[in-house]
C-alpha cells in the first residue's frame, strides 16, 4: 500500500526525532539515571524504529519504481 505525502513527511519526521534523542543519549551517557543494561535496551529500541522506519520508506521507493 503506497504512502500519502503526508504519510511519508510524518514517517522521515519520526526518524529525524528518533536520531535526535538517540545522539542526545549516548553523548550524554554519563549524565542520564540508566544502568547499562537499561541504556542497551533503549539503544537498541531506538536502532529498531529507525530500521523499520527505513523499510518502510524503502518499501514505498521500490513500490513507486516498479510502477514506472
Amino acid at each position: 500500500m503506497a504512502l500519502s505525502p503526508r504519510e511519508r513527511q510524518e514517517l522521515l519526521q519520526e526518524l529525524e526525532y528518533i536520531k535526535i534523542l538517540l545522539d542526545f543519549h549516548v553523548q550524554n551517557q554519563e549524565r542520564i539515571a540508566m544502568t547499562e543494561e537499561q541504556f542497551e535496551e533503549y539503544v537498541n529500541a531506538a536502532l529498531d524504529s529507525i530500521i523499520e522506519i527505513r523499510k518502510q520508506l524503502n518499501d514505498e521507493h521500490d513500490q513507486t519504481s516498479n510502477r514506472t
